[in-house]
């Protein structure tokens, strides 16, 4: 039987578990081993669906590195793909390998090399009393694949389009080709627009990695919006907030000027500075060490041997004598 040990992890909410005890699966890199198990769906059914995985989780299988620079490899496996690369579960991954032992923690910093299937990544870890605090990550060469291209679409007409590699491949669009704007209420329009185009885009454009000649496809669709100049000279997207009253009526809108006095007069409340100095207060709990009980020697009560017990109350020397000593009374009819 395989031991194998999962460890969970998140990263700013995204699931990315880590499983340890693969490591002997017999592939040359952790690119064959990525594809190899997306091929199999043996782990991947295991992992991912219910009743430990779903929808809404990733899992990292660490694996030999090919790569004589790396620390550790590492399969990537999410739902719909073994991406060859993804920011999130490298943190986790980094994080569940520091924390538990598995490589060596340096305080205050710690730098790792990890192999992805894509490639080598480097890792810089901030480690504070055997924690990981912050991880930072130099991800895979990116680059542009095909600019504005003009993709002809059944549903939405001629766009302009571009794909392009920063860890996967993505088919950028520019939102307001389809009269939407960027905000939650949208959603559902962007994953079907989504869905729709990557098929066509697929078909009709495809990618081409000049390393990776497996990925000549495109993984996913993300939509742009131009950035507006706020008033200090800092360049950020549009967005507002709904506020709804009780009853669930749309009370007001706020701009992006006003959320962030509102966001302002949030922070200098009386009860909100209260709550944030008595979490900066907060510190860890600290284990005193146990005081050691000093134990004289006795003398057994079966054999008169001197001895130095494990316990105050102990009265035998060994096992040996406490099992005579009830077999004596045993006979006699009293156990004791």
């Amino acid at each position: 039987m395989q031991k194998i040990k999962l460890y969970n992890a998140h990263c700013c909410g995204e699931i990315g578990d880590v499983v340890v005890g693969l490591e002997k699966i017999n592939y040359n890199s952790p690119k064959e081993a990525s594809i190899a198990l997306f091929k199999d769906k043996k782990w991947r059914n295991f992992f991912l669906n219910e009743p430990r995985g779903g929808v809404f989780k990733h899992c990292n299988i660490i694996v030999k590195p090919s790569n004589l620079k790396a620390d550790a490899g590492f399969v990537i496996m999410e739902p719909e793909d073994n991406p060859p690369m993804s920011g999130s579960n490298s943190i986790c991954v980094a994080t569940v390998l520091l924390e538990k032992n598995f490589l060596k923690m340096n305080s205050p910093f710690t730098k790792l090399k990890l192999e992805a299937p894509g490639g080598l990544i480097k890792i810089v870890a901030e480690c504070i009393k055997n924690r990981v605090k912050n991880v930072s990550i130099t991800n895979l060469p990116s680059f542009v694949d095909q600019l504005d291209f003009e993709l002809k679409t059944k549903e939405y007409g001629n766009i302009i389009v571009s794909t392009a590699y920063g860890g996967d491949s993505f088919l950028l669009c520019n939102a307001k080709d389809f009269n939407l704007k960027i905000i939650p209420e949208n959603a559902n329009s962007f994953v079907k627009i989504a869905k729709n185009l990557l098929q066509e885009a697929n078909s009709k454009i495809g990618f081409n990695h000049p390393e990776i000649p497996e990925l000549n496809y495109i993984s996913f669709c993300q939509f742009m919006e131009p950035l507006t100049t706020d008033n200090n000279g800092q360049k950020t997207m549009t967005y507002e907030c709904k506020v709804f009253d009780k009853n669930g009526k749309l009370k007001k809108i706020l701009r992006e000027s006003e959320l962030s006095k509102s966001s302002k007069k949030l922070f200098n409340q009386s009860s909100t500075k209260k709550i944030t100095s008595f979490i900066n207060r907060f510190k860890e709990p600290t284990l005193e060490p146990r005081k050691q009980t000093k134990f004289y020697n006795k003398i057994c009560v079966v054999c008169q041997k001197e001895f130095h017990p494990r316990h105050p109350n102990s009265k035998y020397c060994s096992h040996e004598c406490q099992k005579s000593l009830y077999l004596a009374r045993k006979k006699k009819g009293d156990p004791g």
